[in-house]
């Protein structure tokens, strides 16, 4: 069972950020950064994202992660710990270190679920840790509780 996000601004409201404008007159729609190597779980994610009222802008590893960070202004970052060039907890930690990025939600993906795990995400700057496999009304839950607030 799924359940619909609504938008985070209606008609004719400026774009706040971590939302973009599909086209002129459009809602705004909370941006989501996806960083996922495995191309059919993005695939997925992406369509599962955009159909529940959210832009998804997905990159396949971390080399532009924080020049796509300052363009697209996500509401949240669906972050893969495990990435070919980076791991996800050196990305979440350089987030950190930037003071404007200091509040963005950071959702860790990861194939380990142990408190060891938690422990190092949350030191780390993660804001919630989604074990992989999971089921998508847990990505549901941390969006509706991290995404920004909808009207």
């Amino acid at each position: 069972m799924t359940h619909d996000l609504t938008p985070a601004a209606t008609l004719g409201e400026p774009r706040a950020p971590g939302t973009q404008t599909r086209s002129p007159g459009e809602m705004a729609l909370p941006c989501i950064l996806l960083v996922e190597h495995d191309d059919n779980l993005a695939l997925a994610l992406n369509r599962w994202l955009t159909q529940h009222g959210y832009v998804c802008t997905r990159l396949r590893d971390a080399s532009q992660v924080h020049d796509t960070l300052v363009s697209a202004q996500p509401a949240l970052v669906l972050l893969d710990a495990a990435l070919p060039d980076n791991t996800g907890y050196q990305i979440c930690q350089d987030i950190r270190t930037d003071p404007a990025l200091s509040r963005l939600p950071i959702v860790l993906m990861t194939p380990r679920s142990t408190a060891l795990e938690h422990r190092k995400a949350q030191a780390l700057g993660a804001t919630a840790l989604l074990p992989k496999p999971f089921r998508l009304h847990e990505l549901e839950t941390a969006l509706k509780q991290l995404a920004p607030a909808h009207p």
